[in-house]
């Protein structure tokens, strides 16, 4: 997702260029006054296996959770048991009818304080693929865990399910574990990391006074490197026949490695054109190490250039890149 994510972000800059006054005073905007971000009142969040602080005028907008080739998704917080019979009813239906079959179930089992359940069905006998349903309800949290597998895997998918509707646990958004784990949204998985299995947990934030700023952080548990954001970002923009457009069009502020806090990274920060005042595009990433559930990749990126919103930056770059610096020398491995 990291691969795309990088490209759509300098890809946008490339196609907002087109829409850019080509005025001095519009295109070179980095300095001024506009409306600020606070930056004083900070809130903690926690995301897969870090933490990183951002200001509080900063919102949720949306996080996708998957552990072990699992999606996972909160289906109701002050959920009860009933809910959760609601929920197992509605695939127990939907998989005998219309040709669907079950293939197997297991119990209501309690894990510590959480009531599980796991499905197994087919959307047709004959489909080779099983379809994988699994619920969790713990501190009136509930939630929904959907996969998939084909036989060749069916064992390691078993264990898969298994370990997680054991190890996933309810989590108030604004506290820290003091255990090692994933934090995902309402969530936490224990996991002491000592074997790889995939995570990637996605998260971004937006502001309702500040339309054109966005912010998506993302954490990646990693089977091999990939060359890294540069290195990655560039090979996909030569690729897709993009590269000399950027190259020419794009005025990069700034790229090279940055080590933070410990993290040696890599940024890129462009500017971002748009009809009125312009924006930047910052992306900064931690590649992770590969195989080590304890190091996962960190990806931060920060636009104040979403012209799909507005034709002109919501804050100025400076302030754009102080609510960066802001989160940057923030992030810490938790556990």
């Amino acid at each position: 997702m990291r691969k795309l994510a990088s490209v759509l972000v300098l890809t946008t800059t490339i196609f907002n260029t087109s829409c850019s006054y080509a005025g001095t005073s519009q295109r070179n905007q980095f300095w001024g006054n506009m409306n600020m971000i606070n930056l004083q009142d900070t809130k903690t969040w926690c995301l897969g296996r870090y933490i990183f602080e951002a200001s509080k005028d900063a919102q949720f907008f949306l996080q996708r959770d998957e552990y072990d080739s699992f999606k996972i998704e909160t289906k109701k917080l002050g959920a009860t048991k009933n809910d959760l019979e609601k929920e197992i009813a509605k695939i127990i239906k939907e998989y005998t009818s219309y040709g669907s079959i079950l293939v197997d179930q297991t119990a209501e089992v309690y894990h510590d304080r959480a009531l599980t359940k796991i499905i197994w069905a087919k959307l047709s006998p004959k489909s080779p693929t099983i379809e994988v349903f699994a619920f969790v309800l713990d501190n009136g949290s509930l939630f929904k865990i959907e996969g998939s597998y084909s036989r060749e895997y069916e064992a390691k998918s078993k264990e898969s399910i298994e370990n997680l509707v054991q190890k996933l646990k309810y989590r108030n958004n604004d506290s820290i574990p003091t255990s090692k784990g994933f934090c995902i949204n309402n969530g936490f998985i224990k996991d002491n990391g000592e074997r790889y299995r995939y995570a990637d947990q996605t998260l971004i934030l937006n502001f309702t006074q500040f339309l054109t700023v966005d912010i998506e952080i993302q954490t990646e548990t990693i089977r091999e490197f990939d060359g890294g954001l540069i290195a990655r970002t560039t090979k996909n923009l030569k690729e897709d026949g993009l590269l000399a457009g950027f190259l020419t069009k794009v005025k990069t502020i700034r790229k090279g490695k940055r080590i933070i806090n410990g993290f040696a990274g890599e940024e890129w920060i462009t500017e971002a054109p748009m009809k009125g005042r312009n924006g930047v595009d910052v992306v900064w990433e931690y590649p992770g190490i590969e195989n080590n559930n304890l190091a996962p990749v960190f990806y931060l990126s920060l636009t104040n250039g979403n012209d799909l919103k507005t034709k002109t930056a919501s804050i100025s770059n400076v302030e754009a890149l102080k609510l960066y610096e802001n989160i940057l020398k923030s992030i810490h491995n938790f556990n």
